[in-house]
């Protein structure tokens, strides 16, 4: 699966869904998601030929079914995306039950009766490429989660830096307001204890005038 692509006004997300085929073939179901702030549009396809056309809308038909009975109930296109997502992971688990129950029959074959023709051998060897298909498609996933985290973490991010700016400019401001009212008060009292100072010397001595001896 591809990661995510960002756009100005929307997000585009390819989706792929296991899907058995005959003679242990595994085809890739995939499902293509537009993701707006306020809307979310699927598109399906191609869907090859030798499988159900129907099993491209297994994911939408189970989001479908839980908003007609309430209880799915999203806010924004992101919570309808995460619900999609969360149908395809519920398929691909199932699709692996279904597989695990294969290699117990296998298992079984195996113990129990003896290889003819090398037909147990050919079973084995197509259940080991059935699980490598599942690998890479859930190795596609996973990739898909962590770019999504990424994103969410850079955006957090962001907005926690600016609120740490704006807080610090806060704080100086209302230091440099305190220290504006300190020094108006400072040069207020300085200015008066020089006029005090300036009229108490003259009030106590004698000046000398005109025809006095000094």
């Amino acid at each position: 699966m591809s990661r995510p692509g960002r756009y100005d006004d929307h997000f585009f997300v390819v989706l792929h869904a296991p899907q058995s085929g005959a003679h242990g073939h595994v085809h890739y179901v995939e499902l293509d998601q537009f993701i707006g702030g306020r809307y979310l549009v699927t598109v399906h396809g191609p869907v090859n030929p030798a499988i159900d056309p129907s099993t491209a809308m297994v994911e939408v038909n189970a989001v479908l079914g839980r908003l007609e009975s309430e209880k799915l109930q999203p806010g924004t296109a992101l919570e309808s995306s995460f619900a999609l997502l969360a149908a395809l992971t519920a398929r691909m688990r199932a699709y692996t039950a279904e597989l695990t129950k294969d290699v117990w029959k296998l298992e079984q074959q195996v113990t129990i009766e003896a290889f003819g023709a090398g037909k147990g051998q050919d079973l084995l060897l197509d259940a080991v490429d059935q699980f490598q298909h599942l690998t890479v498609m859930a190795k596609g996933q996973k990739d898909y989660l962590q770019g999504t985290i990424e994103f969410y973490q850079a955006r957090t991010n962001t907005i926690m830096t600016i609120a740490s700016v704006a807080a610090i400019l806060l704080v100086m401001l209302a230091m440099s307001g305190a220290l504006l009212v300190w020094a108006k008060r400072k040069a207020g009292s300085d200015a008066c204890n020089l006029r005090s100072s300036g009229s108490g010397g003259l009030g106590g001595r004698a000046v000398p005038g005109v025809g006095e001896d000094a």
